[in-house]
């Protein structure tokens, strides 16, 4: 079949036999915004409402560690450092994002829910697969447990610790479930349809991503800073061995490592089905052929559109992002190791 190198191609291009899509999904697709869909779902949540949610994470987040403060007899030199009230209100900024990213996340995961029917059992094997990894990071991670000098600590952090890992689940959950779309045929058709379908795709993978850097990079930020509280109450000589700087790099490491993990095959669906696309719209024309600047100039518009080019903005805006927890890990290393 000729390929049509015209400039509507791009946007209009031949019809193609393409696998049918949940029709409950019609409407999104219908409405996509190309990009800034991170923003996009916060806009959505309305500033008073992300105010309001947001002071109720940070009440939650700050009021567990001092629940049990009218039963201290002796206040702990933990809470007597300066560095101790920077963690507490960076503490309860935490607690605003993990319930203020968590209404855009019920919305993104309401979407992709058509996908989740045939895609049940590889979604739970991986989620099996996370937690089991989680654990065995935990495990391992055990005898580098600083001594905090806080009242029930460890307990604190544990009755802490679902709202994070909810929060990862959930996104790790929505980009499986957007590979899951992918792979049952939504945004593989070289229509115009199946275009719009891909860039939606995509751009909720983008923002689900994006939630994940930001939930596990302030995890790092979080621990950083715990440590300068934590260190500042000891003037022991061995108090970097009470919070080693290693523990916070191990812990960047291997957030980052989940994220690559969790998120390359669903990367790697995309250029395959983005470059298939490319090649069924514009191939390269048959030798002779007339009009090869306006086919190399439809291409490159292609490619720039779906952001198939190598070294592309959107691809370094995604290492970043699963570089951004094992990143903020490095600088805290060096600052203080």
């Amino acid at each position: 079949m000729e390929k049509d190198a015209s400039p509507g191609a791009i946007m209009n291009p031949a019809p193609a036999p393409r696998a049918a899509i949940n029709p409950s999904l019609t409407r999104h697709f219908a409405d996509l915004t190309p990009s800034g869909e991170f923003m996009g779902g916060l806009r959505r949540l309305g500033a008073v409402n992300a105010i309001v949610i947001g002071t109720l994470g940070a009440i939650v987040a700050g009021g567990v560690y001092f629940i049990d403060a009218p039963t201290w007899e002796v206040a702990p030199p933990f809470v007597k450092t300066t560095e101790f009230y920077y963690w507490v209100l960076l503490h309860c900024a935490q607690g605003a994002l993990w319930f203020v990213l968590a209404a855009p996340l019920i919305v993104w995961l309401r979407e992709l829910r058509p996908f989740w029917a045939g895609n049940k059992l590889r979604i739970w094997s991986s989620v099996v697969v996370l937690v089991a990894l989680i654990a065995t990071f935990v495990v391992l991670s055990a005898g580098m447990t600083p001594e905090y000098g806080f009242p029930g600590m460890q307990i604190k952090i544990m009755v802490l610790a679902p709202f994070p890992i909810l929060l990862a689940v959930g996104g790790a959950i929505g980009v499986w479930l957007v590979d899951g779309a992918l792979g049952s045929g939504a945004g593989g058709s070289p229509t115009e349809d199946g275009i719009r379908e891909y860039l939606w795709l995509r751009d909720r993978s983008g923002a689900l991503l994006a939630l994940l850097a930001a939930v596990l990079a302030s995890a790092i930020l979080n621990l950083v800073v715990l440590r300068n509280a934590v260190l500042a109450a000891h003037s022991s000589t061995d108090a970097q061995d009470i919070f080693p700087p290693q523990l916070i790099l191990l812990h960047g490491t291997f957030f980052s490592l989940l994220l690559a993990f969790g998120y390359a095959p669903t990367y790697l669906r995309f250029r395959s089905i983005g470059l298939r696309m490319r090649e069924e719209l514009f191939g390269v024309p048959a030798s002779g052929s007339n009009g090869w600047s306006s086919w190399h100039q439809n291409r490159d518009a292609f490619e720039k559109v779906m952001e198939l080019q190598p070294g592309a903005n959107p691809t370094a805006r995604t290492v970043a992002k699963i570089l951004s927890p094992a990143g903020t890990a490095i600088l805290a290393y060096f600052n203080i190791g």
